[in-house]
């Protein structure tokens, strides 16, 4: 069997070579069938078969079993008379075999590895001439086999050869036609491209001349049988016009019938650094010497049969602790631990077959007992007698371990403080796969048993306007990221999550931590103080009563519709009551502003795109128009869009179909489009900024929001509701406007509408010293009558606020950044530059100079 698997014949394609024979015999005798049969451990695979289908046959009921033990050739005349073979299913069933006679097939050791076979279904006889004439075409058969084998080796020693450093010829010497390897003309800086034609010349024309005398001497020496080899040192001209020194090697291996030499062949390899170090010592020593010394890891050279020592380099020294004659007398195995010499000899087995092995790690044991880790790199090579020797790199990774082991301990210490917290937190490796989850994602409705290896999008069941919202924050810078939410559903019931991602701490892998936050009964609270006459619309002034009425008119239909309005009157409110109020209310709302984008990052991320469409697309990825599917796509800003996009969003209006980018064919969507604007489209047409048609499209049902100075009897309402919100949020007692301050805000202008009205809320929520809001509360610009106040400049009034907040709360940075309408990261970055520090333990946050 070894020998069989070493010639790689076994379930190998058919060859034409096999094929030619089986034919050739096939006619000579006529006979139905031929075959070379491989006889395996358990089975005869046909290498080559003449009148029959089949691969291969169990060796128990071929008639290659008695072949291969025969001498000469086994012949059954008539297998039906046989009592051998007579019983033989070939025999009594298909394919009715009567006559069999084959030959047993050679490895080039002389091994039996197979069977010629002759079959028909007629009973004959075989005469003498027959036999002898099976038996040439077999020895036919055991040529080819050989000849496999040596292309075979022959292959691998080019592929062992390509794979180093050495340059390859050979030589014509009777027409001067060469082969080299591209290697050969690396060397020199070139390709062979830039060399071709080649012949002798292209050598001669890069040697140095005063080098080509000493080779032509060698090679009239080596021609004349007076060397087994030719061998020598010379220049050679680099691309870069240096020159390079190289050691030529080789040896004619075909001669002319009267004795002059025809083909030459040998290796090139550049020893231009050896010969500078040590001109004095032959290049393979230098080479050998220059490694040991310089090496920072170990080197060692054993005896492959006995496992002795033979050579070793001061690195191997320091690392076992043994002194050179010590180790001189030990062999491998007595510096390995006993449980490794199975896997030693795995690695042996390797070295026999492919002379090589890489990447072995085990343990060796020091001169003082301690074992320490190594990885080994290995080669087998033979000396100038022939002896089997095994170069080894011994690679000290021990403290590559340790390192290792401590980057485990931190991380499961991270995991340790993770899992103490009362929110839910998931480790998310750079490829976005989970590395961590805590026990209270549990109570999050996730699965945390499962959860671990997983890619995030697999375990957090979001939507899809979700999921881009995650996708987009993990792409982002940390001082870019701000908390935002999450919703999904589990056994029933709806989870509210607010989200927050920080990089992991002293972790440079790029991993991030996603703090998942529940505030499910937030928004369940918010939800019921929200109902007002339009879901959560607040007012019962005459603008409102008609807005309520415009709303339920268009929400009863699939219409585009335009919601125009100034800025700050809460246009996206509208669009997501009409939602609401519409027969898509059970499919995504998906709110886009427009003004914040453009050219290819907008057409990604409203139509998507495909893998490669542009750098860092390196998946495909819906839009939000897909995103939107059954749904609503609030586009806000309309009036900012680029003509660009203003075409594309025309064609979705016309067509009801998108193109991704890096896409050909169109997708159809069903989405509903609602735009907003606090522009003048029809002054936007007339300047040529806003495409016409794409205008009347827009404009097919249209919505007006009143600002707020022209509904004032909605103000209270709108502060009523506000001081509710403040109130889910904060836990605290139940909060009022004052009437002296309901003066100022009713007889406010309001250039930034409701929006405006609900900073300044904030504001007063800041300031208050009680459960009243005053005018003293209120903004310089609002307040007025008595108490009004000067507040001071920007940044101390900045400072101002940041403190009153942090006082408000008792010095909660969480809480204070929520009343200041910020993120925690950002409050922490002004109080870092204006000297500000909050203690929670403390009544009082602190000012340092």
């Amino acid at each position: 069997m070894a020998a069989l698997d070493a010639l790689v014949l076994l379930d190998s394609p058919t060859e034409p070579r096999f094929d030619r024979l089986t034919r050739i015999t096939q006619r000579h005798f006529r006979v139905s069938i031929a075959l070379v049969g491989l006889v395996g451990a358990d089975r005869v695979w046909f290498k080559s078969k003449q009148g029959t289908g089949v691969c291969h046959i169990s060796r128990d009921t071929s008639f290659c079993e008695r072949v291969i033990q025969s001498e000469g050739v086994f012949c059954v005349q008539n297998a039906l008379e046989d009592p051998e073979f007579s019983g033989h299913p070939f025999v009594s069933g298909p394919p009715n075999i009567r006559f069999y006679a084959g030959v047993p097939l050679h490895a080039p050791g002389g091994q039996r590895v197979g069977t010629l076979g002759i079959l028909d279904r007629e009973p004959r006889t075989m005469a003498q001439a027959d036999s002898e004439a099976l038996l040439d075409f077999g020895a036919l058969i055991d040529e080819e086999i050989g000849k496999g084998l040596l292309n075979l080796q022959e292959r691998r020693l080019r592929s062992i050869i390509d794979g180093t450093r050495i340059g390859t010829w050979e030589w014509n010497v009777q027409t001067g036609e060469c082969e080299f390897n591209e290697r050969w003309a690396g060397i020199a800086g070139y390709t062979l491209a830039e060399l071709a034609p080649v012949s002798i010349q292209t050598w001669i024309g890069l040697a140095h001349p005063d080098d080509l005398l000493e080779s032509n001497a060698q090679l009239e020496r080596h021609f004349r049988r007076e060397t087994e080899y030719y061998d020598c040192h010379c220049r050679m001209r680099h691309k870069d016009r240096r020159w390079i020194w190289i050691h030529d090697r080789g040896q004619v291996v075909k001669w002319t019938d009267d004795g002059r030499p025809l083909l030459l062949s040998g290796t090139h390899i550049d020893v231009t650094a050896e010969k500078e170090a040590q001109l004095e010592l032959a290049v393979s020593q230098a080479r050998l010497r220059g490694l040991f010394d310089l090496s920072p890891v170990g080197i060692a050279l054993n005896d492959f049969k006995t496992g002795t020592f033979v050579q070793v380099n001061d690195a191997l020294l320091e690392s076992t602790g043994y002194s050179r004659d010590e180790i001189l007398r030990l062999r491998y195995t007595d510096i390995t631990p006993r449980e490794y010499l199975l896997q030693d000899r795995r690695h042996l087995r390797d070295l026999r077959t492919i002379g090589r092995y890489s990447g072995h790690e085990k343990e060796f044991i020091r001169k003082g007992g301690e074992r320490y880790l190594v990885l080994l790199n290995g080669v087998l090579i033979r000396d100038s007698a022939g002896r089997k020797l095994v170069w080894s790199i011994v690679e000290d990774i021990s403290e590559h371990q340790a390192l290792l082991h401590q980057t485990e301990r931190q991380r499961n210490s991270l995991h340790s403080l993770l899992d103490q917290l009362q929110i839910g937190t998931l480790l998310l490796e750079p490829d976005g796969h989970v590395g961590f989850v805590s026990r209270y994602c549990s109570s999050l409705g996730l699965n945390t048993a499962a959860t671990v290896g997983r890619h995030w999008s697999e375990v957090l069941p979001l939507r899809e306007a979700g999921r881009i919202s995650l996708e987009q924050q993990l792409r982002s810078t940390p001082d870019q990221r701000q908390p935002f939410e999450l919703d999904w559903r589990r056994e029933g019931r709806e989870f509210f999550i607010e989200c927050e991602i920080r990089d992991a701490p002293t972790d440079a892998l790029g991993r991030h931590i996603l703090c998942l936050k529940d505030v499910s009964v937030i928004r369940r609270l918010q939800r019921q103080l929200a109902g007002s006459q339009s879901g959560a619309m607040i007012g019962n002034s005459e603008p409102m009563r008609e807005l309520y009425r415009r709303i339920g008119d268009v929400a009863r239909g699939d219409w585009t519709v335009l919601i125009e309005g100034e800025t700050g009157v809460g246009k996206e409110l509208v669009a997501r009551t009409i939602h609401e109020s519409s027969a898509r209310r059970n499919g995504p709302f998906v709110a886009v502003n427009s003004a914040g984008l453009s050219g290819e990052l907008m057409h990604s991320q409203l139509f998507g795109h495909t893998k490669g469409a542009f750098t860092g697309a390196f998946t495909d990825q819906q839009g939000f128009f897909e995103a939107a599917s059954e749904g609503t796509l609030f586009l806000d800003e309309i009036g900012d869009l680029s003509p660009g996009i203003q075409s594309s969003l025309l064609r979705v209006l016309q067509e009801k179909e998108i193109v991704r980018l890096g896409e050909v064919l169109p997708r159809k969507v069903d989405v509903r489009i609602l735009a907003a604007t606090n522009k003048d489209l029809a002054n936007e047409v007339a300047a040529s900024r806003f495409r016409q048609d794409l205008f009347y499209r827009l404009r097919v049902a249209r919505v007006h929001v009143s600002a707020l100075r022209e509904r004032r009897e909605d103000i209270p309402l709108l502060v009523a509701y506000f001081l509710g919100q403040a109130q889910v949020d904060s836990g605290e007692a139940p909060l009022r406007c004052g009437s002296e301050a309901m003066n100022c805000l009713l007889n406010h202008p309001w250039p930034g509408n409701v929006r405006e009205l609900k900073a300044i809320i904030d504001h007063a929520l800041i300031y208050r010293r009680g459960d009243v809001i005053r005018c003293v509360d209120l903004p310089e610009e609002i307040a007025c009558g008595p108490g009004k106040r000067h507040l001071p400049p920007a940044e101390n009034d900045k400072r101002a606020r940041i403190l009153a907040a942090l006082e408000r709360t008792g010095g909660n940075c969480s809480r204070a950044a929520a009343l200041l309408g910020i993120s925690r990261t950002t409050l922490y970055r002004h109080m870092g530059r204006l000297g500000i520090t909050a203690h929670p333990d403390r009544t009082h946050p602190q000012t340092q100079p």
